[in-house]
């Protein structure tokens, strides 16, 4: 094989690998947003777990405006008001 031929190659390898690199990387980020928009939480009255995601979130937005909860925020609710809301939850599933 001529020097060129072997110079090209060798680039288009090189070239492949750094953007399938680039792209396992993206993914990985893409996995960390999604985990850190969803928190688990334990429903121990119903003995389930729920994950905390946008969809859930826009559940007890939904929630808190028919109980009046103005800028109210799930994780700083006391437990007695989370497992209100879990019992609320599981009458009004998606």
């Amino acid at each position: 094989m001529s020097k060129r031929i072997k110079v090209v190659l060798f680039s288009a390898a090189f070239l492949t690998s750094i953007s399938v690199f680039a792209q396992d990387r993206r993914d990985d980020q893409d996995r960390g947003e999604q985990h850190a928009r969803s928190q688990p939480y334990y429903d121990s009255a119903h003995r389930d777990w729920h994950q905390w995601n946008d969809k859930e979130n826009e559940a007890y937005q939904r929630y808190a405006k028919e109980h009046h909860n103005v800028n109210s925020d799930f994780s700083k609710d006391s437990e007695r008001q989370q497992q209100q809301y879990w019992s609320w939850r599981h009458k009004h599933p998606d």
